[in-house]
């Protein structure tokens, strides 16, 4: 029975390595094809090639001076033709409109001979503006709106926009009021406080001590006692030695 087994083993070993070898000579046979297979199919893709036509070079006919035609082709229809017909026609529309407006507008010229002027705007100087603060204002208002005539005049050569140029002459004018009417408070200050006219590198703007001294100054000064009057009243003399008087 030993024998037997073994002998059975063997064989069915033997069986399958014929089955192992005969898969892998299988497999290569598939992977690399004979080389009359490959043969016919060379064959195959170059009768191809010869059969179909000749491919047209541009390049080639523009060197050698051959004059052939570019092949045909179909374009396939367009199913919205309407659509685009629309939209070129409102494309034509808007370039004339840009072309009319184009053609509207003025185009600055100038002489070749003369020199070039510079853009002064004219204005109308009947719309000029009443001037600020009427019923506050101290000065006359006739006086006012001639120098706020003579501003507006100068101001609407700087300025392109109308109403710029009068809102710069209405700040001018009224800039002017206020310094005349500060002026004119200082001078009634000074007239109140007796102090006179200004000196020469003497300001105006002084500290309030300043002034309230030299007030006291003057209002004391009608009390200064001469040397007899001293004399008649005992008022203590200086004296030689420091820290002492001299008495009558």
């Amino acid at each position: 029975m030993a024998n037997r087994f073994k002998v059975m083993r063997t064989m069915q070993a033997s069986n399958e390595e014929k089955l192992i070898t005969n898969e892998v000579n299988r497999v290569t046979k598939r992977s690399a094809p004979t080389p009359s297979l490959l043969e016919a199919a060379k064959k195959h893709k170059i009768q191809k090639v010869i059969s179909s036509k000749p491919v047209i070079s541009r390049v080639d006919d523009i060197i050698s001076g051959n004059k052939s035609k570019p092949p045909l082709k179909k374009i396939a229809p367009v199913s919205n033709v309407m659509n685009i017909q629309r939209a070129k026609a409102q494309l034509e529309e808007l370039n004339k409109k840009r072309a009319a407006e184009q053609m509207s507008k003025t185009v600055a010229q100038t002489n070749k001979v003369g020199k070039r002027q510079a853009h002064i705007p004219e204005y109308s100087l009947n719309d000029i503006p009443d001037v600020l603060d009427v019923d506050k204002s101290k000065l006359p208002v006739n006086v006012r709106t001639r120098y706020l005539t003579m501003l507006a005049d100068e101001c609407c050569k700087l300025y392109l926009c109308q109403n710029d140029a009068y809102k710069r002459d209405l700040d001018e004018e009224n800039s002017a009021m206020l310094a005349v009417n500060r002026i004119r408070k200082e001078v009634l200050e000074r007239d109140q406080n007796n102090l006179g006219l200004l000196g020469s590198g003497e300001s105006s703007v002084g500290s309030k001590e300043n002034i309230e001294k030299s007030l006291i100054y003057k209002q004391i000064k009608k009390y200064i006692l001469s040397d007899d009057e001293l004399d008649i009243h005992g008022y203590p003399k200086e004296s030689a030695i420091p820290g002492r008087a001299i008495r009558y």
